[in-house]
């Protein structure tokens, strides 16, 4: 597997990716019902910020199974804005390689914390990593529905 920079022609690829992880979250932390709009808000491979100088968006990919994961931070923030694993290939470190892939790149950067909204899922993954939950929770409005995300932190020094 190798983590590089994602470019517009990774656009579907990244999508795909991006919907099949939203689809294989069990309900729990989310409704089916906010899975649905969660998974509908993905239909447009426009919104990756590919082409943004302000933002880095990475993909993780193999020889046989293509583009299996990506990440996206915000440079100027130190913000993780995103984080997805394509189910087939979760548990197998891919998230754990684009996390440290994203956390490098925002060293260069110049930041020395790293700070994300989490899905309620991903905060176990995040907390493995050395993340630690805030109080502070963030609501998204995804067509009818609203979901929470919780905000976690790290200092990556």
């Amino acid at each position: 597997m190798q983590v590089r920079e994602a470019t517009s022609d990774d656009a579907p690829d990244v999508l795909a990716v991006h919907r099949a992880a939203i689809g294989a979250i069990e309900p729990g932390a989310y409704t089916a019902a906010q899975l649905d709009a969660w998974a509908a808000a993905q239909d447009d491979p426009t919104q990756y910020p590919f082409d943004d100088a302000g933002q880095y968006l990475a993909v993780a990919e193999t020889d046989a199974a293509g583009v299996v994961g990506f990440v996206g931070v915000d440079r100027a923030d130190g913000v993780l804005e995103t984080l997805y694993v394509h189910p087939d290939h979760a548990g197998m470190g891919v998230g754990s390689d684009l996390l440290t892939h994203a956390e490098r790149v925002l060293r260069e950067a110049g930041h020395h914390r790293v700070v994300m909204a989490a899905s309620r899922n991903a905060v176990p993954f995040y907390e493995r990593h050395g993340y630690e939950t805030t109080p502070e929770t963030f609501d998204l409005e995804m067509g009818r529905e609203t979901l929470s995300f919780v905000r976690m932190e790290r200092p990556l020094d």
